[in-house]
């Protein structure tokens, strides 16, 4: 190598090498990409549904532990909603 290179040397040589470097990025961004779509959201929406009616169900509890009395119906002593 000389050491006196013109930078259009430097580029001729590795311009192939990072056009191939860009390309396997871009492979592999894309298949991250699929991976989550098809694996990962599906799994966080069957989590968060299922959290959400964990949630639900705690939030009722409270409820009837600040107001115990305002949940309670009448006549037959069943919580109303």
């Amino acid at each position: 190598m000389n050491a006196y290179a013109s930078p259009n040397d430097q580029n001729d040589r590795f311009g192939p090498r990072l056009q191939a470097l860009f390309d396997s990025i871009e492979v592999e961004a894309r298949e991250a990409v699929a991976y989550i779509d098809r694996v990962i959201v599906p799994e966080v929406r069957r989590e968060a549904a299922g959290a959400s009616r964990v949630l639900a169900g705690h939030l009722v509890r409270f409820a009837d532990r600040l107001h115990p009395l305002d949940n309670m119906d009448d006549s037959d002593g069943k919580r109303g909603l």
